[in-house]
């Protein structure tokens, strides 16, 4: 009497989602990881940022920097093309799944946060008037161009 209950039960559950008495009868014994594609020579690769992020114990999510700076650097279409890829930030790591041209320009990236000290930097402000908005016809020859380029 118990097994004509249970059966009944499989069937009810049957009625209400057909997919699920079929996936009872049919699921494998054994799930299978399927292996990453690497046909283009892909190789997986993990960077270590918490020398970085340590830097940051009051910030939420301080790797989204780092996370910025490497889609700036390799381009976002790099990782949504034929070639598949991953990305994936932690607090404590970079991730990458990519070919080794990308996974370079990544490793620079790293390399350029977590080997410098982000809280020693000094910076110096200048201000000046001027009495007439016409200073940049007369001062503009005078001026020289710096060049200047964010780090990180």
């Amino acid at each position: 009497m118990e097994k004509k209950g249970f059966w009944r039960f499989v069937l009810l559950v049957g009625l209400f989602c057909g997919s699920c008495v079929l996936l009872f009868f049919t699921a494998p014994a054994e799930a299978q990881t399927p292996a990453l594609p690497n046909q283009h020579g892909q190789i997986w690769q993990s960077y270590d940022i918490s020398a970085y992020t340590s830097h940051f114990p009051q910030m939420s999510r301080p790797e989204t920097a780092v996370m910025d700076w490497i889609l700036m650097e390799t381009g976002f279409e790099i990782w949504h093309s034929e070639i598949p890829a991953m990305l994936n930030v932690t607090r404590n790591s970079v991730n990458v799944y990519h070919i080794p041209q990308v996974q370079l320009q990544v490793k620079d990236v790293v390399q350029r946060f977590i080997g410098i000290d982000p809280v020693s930097h000094h910076f110096r402000v200048r201000i000046f008037t001027v009495s007439t908005p016409y200073w940049r016809q007369k001062m503009g020859n005078l001026l020289t161009q710096v060049p200047s380029f964010s780090m990180g």
